[in-house]
């Protein structure tokens, strides 16, 4: 899978950009001036969501004028299953006055226009960043997020059902609020436990499935990045009692959310929240039997993060038959010069990869040799002669 150009429209620092890549690319820059903002809207057209913000006016470029701003991007990639065109219009509606805008989202698939759902997967990406420490050392929230930006992308049913269950969740909670508060029937609870049950199943199962997976995906790739002196163990603790190396098939994960369920209703009903089910679980991660969080040094938690993005590009192949395209995002630089090596070494033969870096000098020669560097100044890539 390969991104061969990209166009960006009024999109952060960019007024306008078109740009052609190669497997291998580079982005050379100071801060400031658009490398990472290349990465987030590669990422932004794969998954539909930033990585960077939740805001979605933020991308839009700040200078532009009117009543009704806009942000376009647009990319051609070359695929296992054909090549593609993908487009998002981020929009911002006319305003009323003392009113807050209003931000959409429109996309296009080889020029027909789609949900966003149907847009999730088009394009595959993997994306480390220096950020990605918080996998490990961050709340349990960033670790349910690396499950579901990843399943989403090969699986659509999974990203329908995840937008389904944050829905079931959100109304759930406010009727368990309301039977605390103000004694609302506890007997309207059912049909949201059940649809609760139907839809988070799912994630619950494909999740199991996975974490099952990545656990030795990852624990190779960890391997590999640290010369075979650590041992990075995982697994997947979830809220509705279900072991995760039980062999488990979805009707049992159905079942066995539906009686916890029942279980923590009282409980439910007293903290005013659902308190079981996906989006209260965990993956832990342990390092020689430690706690990775508690236990890991700075530097270890950060092999362990580049480990879990190794594993999710192999497990993407794995699932899809195609590599992602794999997105480093000024990640050399945090990075000593074995595990700079390491991750080069990590790339697939055919994966494109696009990498961006404030100074040359921590890449390989024989890497910058093979690849196409551009260097990024005030929003303009030009081809570098060096």
């Amino acid at each position: 899978m390969r991104c061969t150009s990209l166009s960006l429209v009024n999109f952060r620092n960019y007024r306008r950009l078109d740009v052609a890549f190669d497997r291998l690319n580079v982005l050379v820059g100071d801060n400031g001036q658009g490398k990472s903002n290349i990465i987030e809207a590669l990422h932004l057209l794969a998954t539909t969501r930033s990585g960077r913000s939740n805001l979605e006016r933020d991308v839009i470029n700040w200078d532009s004028a009117g009543e009704a701003a806009f942000a376009r991007l647009s990319a051609r990639v070359d695929r296992a299953a054909g090549p593609v065109r993908l487009e998002m219009v981020i929009a911002e509606s006319p305003r009323a006055e003392n009113a807050a805008p209003v931000t959409s989202k429109r996309y296009r698939v080889d020029g027909v226009s789609r949900r966003a759902v149907d847009v999730i997967g088009q394009v595959k990406v993997v994306v480390f960043t220096p950020r990605d420490v918080e996998l490990v050392a961050g709340p349990p929230a960033e670790r349910r997020r690396y499950f579901d930006v990843l399943l989403a992308q090969i699986d659509p049913r999974y990203a329908r059902a995840f937008a389904r269950y944050a829905r079931v969740v959100t109304q759930r909670n406010g009727l368990l609020r309301l039977i605390r508060e103000r004694g609302a029937r506890a007997d309207q609870l059912a049909v949201w436990s059940q649809e609760l049950v139907n839809t988070g199943s799912y994630l619950l199962y494909r999740r199991i499935v996975a974490a099952r997976a990545i656990t030795g995906l990852a624990r190779e790739a960890h391997r590999r990045v640290v010369d075979d002196r650590e041992t990075l163990s995982l697994g997947y603790q979830t809220t509705i009692g279900i072991q995760e190396h039980a062999s488990s098939d979805l009707s049992d994960v159905a079942g066995a959310f539906a009686r916890a369920i029942e279980k923590a209703h009282d409980r439910e009903i007293q903290a005013g929240q659902s308190l079981v089910g996906p989006h209260r679980d965990e993956l832990r991660l342990e390092l020689n039997g430690r706690s990775a969080a508690a236990h890991a040094s700075r530097g270890q938690q950060r092999a362990i993060a580049l480990s879990l993005r190794i594993a999710e590009a192999a497990y993407i192949r794995e699932q899809s038959l195609d590599w992602p395209i794999l997105l480093l995002d000024d990640v050399m630089s945090e990075l000593d010069a074995r595990r700079r090596e390491r991750v080069l070494v990590s790339i697939g033969d055919d994966q494109q990869v696009i990498l961006t870096s404030t100074d040359r000098e921590v890449l390989e020669p024989s890497f910058l040799a093979r690849a196409l560097v551009y260097d990024v100044r005030d929003a303009t890539l030009l081809p570098s002669v060096s």
